[in-house]
């Protein structure tokens, strides 16, 4: 319990992701694509790509519900976007099949789409 504790309180002391600068990882994606240079931006995108293909696009859905011009970008399936995230060539063409003009609605539509692959059908 007091390991859980101490790597609560102090996380630079866990090794959840390599740290090479010592900063705080920071999300600088506004404006996209270039961010304001913040400090621990690339410790943030060191993260994402240490990251499992489900994961990187859970943190993409994310990043679109905070920043409306990654959202655009999404939506018109901008490869800048895909390839800061590392995503594969599969599931760039998976998201690129979804052609939705809202991110609620490219979020159902993903959604939908991985219960299928999960249940190996193609049925509705």
């Amino acid at each position: 319990m007091e390991d859980a504790v101490n790597r609560w309180l102090h996380p630079s002391t866990t090794n959840i992701m390599p740290n090479t600068h010592n900063a705080q990882p920071t999300i600088d994606i506004y404006p996209w694509p270039c961010g304001l240079d913040f400090t621990g931006a690339d410790e943030w995108w060191t993260y994402v790509s240490h990251q499992c293909e489900k994961d990187k696009l859970d943190l993409l859905v994310t990043l679109a519900h905070l920043s409306e011009s990654v959202c655009q970008a999404l939506l018109k399936h901008d490869p800048v976007l895909f390839d800061r995230f590392q995503l594969s060539p599969q599931s760039i063409k998976h998201l690129c099949s979804i052609d939705a003009d809202s991110l609620s609605l490219f979020v159902i539509v993903l959604v939908e789409q991985n219960n299928k692959t999960l249940k190996g059908s193609d049925e509705p």
